[in-house]
């Protein structure tokens, strides 16, 4: 969620809004995103936009390494990797070659574990059989997933799925930082757009509520998590409004209202 969309729905509920005001913290001069005027208090509010990761970026090139061996394979084919971890190079090459080897095997379907690297699946074009992956059963974090597909006339295709866990440690590091923009004499709201973190919708709202303690981050009112996406060709955001138990400044109801409200 963007400063300026917060702005002007802020404006729409009759709200005055600055923009970059100046603060004192520290004896230092800060300058969050914007401020609210909400019941005569002002709210500071500062907006972060976390994107991919180099780590992540990182991922994503040996998730796509691994999936594009699908070219390299002539029969028809469906070839599921789960990696327990991210691969070396000399792992990456093994795991090619493993799934080649595999998937050229006529018997099917074939299961190899690659120990403490990872586990392969192939099978049938045609034929719907899930992998007994245990480890990815049983993972409790987010799975960044990357599919490639060669799709061919008369039925015949081959497709490559690469999983591997990941958890985002940045929630913390992100809270961290913008604590020190909001007022240690007024509430404080973080706007924290996650749409650019697989998975940060769903882990970071937990994250971000073991950080605000009781007796810890408590110029942090609260903090707004927000997840946007396009289905059936319009926009769609996910909201998570997590209020700090033990803030030096409440929130008002009216302007927690407001704020769930966005779009």
């Amino acid at each position: 969620m963007r400063v300026a969309r917060l702005v002007t729905h802020y404006r729409l509920h009759s709200y005055i809004v600055e923009i970059e005001p100046e603060l004192i913290v520290n004896d230092r001069r800060r300058f969050p995103d914007l401020r609210v005027k909400s019941n005569s208090k002002w709210v500071y509010v500062e907006v972060v936009c976390p994107g991919f990761s180099k780590q992540i970026q990182e991922i994503y090139w040996t998730l796509n390494r691994i999936s594009n061996l699908k070219d390299e394979v002539r029969m028809d084919r469906v070839i599921e990797v789960y990696l327990y971890e991210k691969p070396n190079e000399l792992k990456i090459r093994q795991i090619i070659d493993t799934c080649k080897l595999l998937a050229q095997r006529d018997l099917q379907p074939q299961e190899c574990n690659i120990s403490r690297t990872a586990q392969i699946f192939t099978n049938p074009w045609n034929e719907e059989l899930l992998p007994s992956f245990a480890s990815a059963i049983n993972e409790k974090r987010p799975l960044l997933v990357l599919a490639s597909l060669n799709l061919e006339l008369m039925g015949h295709g081959r497709k490559c799925i690469v999983k591997i866990p990941f958890s985002d440690e940045r929630a913390q590091r992100v809270l961290d930082e913008k604590k020190g923009q909001v007022s240690r004499t007024d509430p404080g709201l973080i706007v924290m757009d996650v749409s650019g973190i697989p998975g940060g919708f769903k882990l970071w709202p937990e994250l971000i509520k073991r950080r605000l303690q009781p007796k810890l981050n408590r110029r942090i009112s609260g903090v707004l998590i927000t997840d946007s996406c396009i289905t059936d060709k319009k926009m769609v955001t996910q909201k998570s409004l997590i209020k700090h138990p033990n803030p030096l400044h409440q929130l008002s109801d009216d302007f927690l209202s407001v704020v769930s409200s966005c779009s």
